[in-house]
């Protein structure tokens, strides 16, 4: 092994520390050979020993100092996410037996509230159907009867004019029924999915 090579397999075996380090004890060590000489350059190496051995004092003097290789400092990242894995799972662990059931009870009361909103949209609904349809069926009812009975005009004529009232009525509830299924209910329903989503939109914006 001359002194390139030795050089070499010293800075790969250095690779580890952080550069500053590594720099500075490169340096020394061909300012080292240099001022040896070529003709010295076998002395120096039996001298110094195996580049593992001139690695592992260097990277024992950094050790010292307080200065850790890379290696180490991510052995320690690792350790530490380790603990942090472990205290994590404990903690869920430790609070599961109350998390899980507040869980479910939450969400019992939410669907409940889902489930009232949608009755009341559905009993909205159903009552201005019936509504629409009473006024639909008297307007009909109190034409004919009007229309049976023009023997006696002014019976006749008031039967019609209540039917075309009733009549009138019949078309402000359908357009009312309309609004409501088109208007009212999708926001509703979009309101309850938004209620649905909040707790999922929250983990989202934590991650972010």
């Amino acid at each position: 092994m001359n002194k390139d090579q030795y050089l070499r397999k010293l800075e790969y075996l250095l690779s580890d520390l952080p550069e500053e380090e590594r720099r500075e004890a490169m340096e020394y060590y061909v300012e080292y050979f240099e001022e040896a000489g070529p003709e010295r350059e076998a002395e120096v190496m039996r001298e110094l020993g195996t580049p593992e051995t001139v690695a592992e004092t260097i990277h024992k003097e950094l050790a010292d100092k307080g200065i850790v290789p890379y290696r180490a400092e991510k052995k320690q990242k690792k350790e530490r996410n380790g603990w942090q894995i472990a205290f994590i799972v404990l903690v869920c662990v430790l609070v599961s037996p109350v998390v899980i059931p507040l869980a479910i009870a939450l969400f019992g009361v939410v669907i409940a509230v889902l489930a009232c909103v949608v009755a009341l949209i559905v009993s909205a609904v159903v009552l201005v159907v019936s509504i629409v349809a009473a006024f639909l069926v008297a307007a009909i009812l109190l034409f004919v009867v009007g229309i049976s009975n023009m023997g006696l005009p002014l019976v006749g004529l008031m039967m019609i004019g209540i039917s075309f009232l009733c009549a009138g009525l019949f078309l402000l509830c359908g357009w009312g029924l309309i609004k409501l299924c088109a208007v009212v209910v999708p926001e509703v329903i979009k309101g309850c999915i938004h209620l649905i989503g909040m707790p999922f939109r929250g983990k989202e914006a934590h991650k972010a």
